[in-house]
């Protein structure tokens, strides 16, 4: 995202020129553009505020169409990168080194309700950069999956445990997709619990906690975690 800015940036203020930038989006890509649009007014100082900016672009089209085109709230990983962009302005050093982190695992903690309100059963997905691509762009691929083994897939109950701690040690580095998923009884069946996207560069401490507002969720799905409901990565 970081080469689009810059070039927008470059290709809209040369002097002289009353240059234009023209974007549009496939069938189904309401939700990315809007993100790009509002990483772009954040880049260019021409808005400030990461949501303010995100909801003044979703705006500009009927809020039903975000519902029908993404079956899960995308804006707090939307609203995580945006900040990204806005901590330009903290340092010239921007954006930082794109250095690996080692994922050890995954802590949640006041878990959520599904299972028909029983508990969960969680399993993780990661998704990230594949190291052993040769092209410049890396492509993305599965990293790391939870085994879909009861010994694995344990099933926990709010009332029976605060914590939950699920292993991962994955190597990663860039963009990070985390995806987890309550895996039914007959170990088959998977239902989205919530995902997030990060950047390794961006992590402070190389720890990123979140709360409920702070990961994508089924829209609605909200109110099946707890107000005390935190993740550690």
């Amino acid at each position: 995202m970081y080469h689009f800015l810059r070039s927008s940036e470059s290709w809209l203020s040369l002097e002289g020129q009353q240059n234009v930038l023209l974007m549009h989006c496939e069938r189904g890509g309401w939700p990315v553009l809007a993100f790009i649009l509002a990483g772009l007014l954040l880049y260019r100082k021409q808005y400030s505020g990461e949501q303010k900016t995100l909801e003044m672009v979703y705006k500009q089209a009927p809020r039903q169409l975000l519902h029908l085109l993404s079956p899960l709230n995308p804006q707090p990983s939307q609203l995580r990168y945006l900040q990204y962009i806005s901590r330009r302005d903290l340092g010239s050093d921007w954006p930082p080194l794109d250095t690996p982190l080692d994922l050890d695992c995954i802590i949640l903690r006041v878990i959520p309700l599904f299972d028909g309100g029983r508990g969960c059963r969680p399993v993780v997905h990661i998704y990230g950069q594949d190291s052993s691509s040769t092209t410049a762009t890396k492509s993305s691929k599965l990293l790391f999956s939870t085994s879909k083994t009861k010994k694995r897939a344990r099933h926990y109950q709010q009332e029976e445990c605060e914590l939950v701690k699920i292993d991962i040690h994955c190597r990663v580095q860039g963009d990070v997709v985390l995806e987890c998923i309550h895996l039914d009884n007959d170990l088959v069946r998977e239902e989205m619990m919530f995902r997030v996207m990060f950047h390794t560069a961006f992590l402070r401490s190389n720890v990123l906690m979140l709360n409920r507002d702070e990961v994508d969720v089924l829209w609605g799905a909200k109110d099946q975690f707890p107000k005390e409901f935190k993740a550690e990565v």
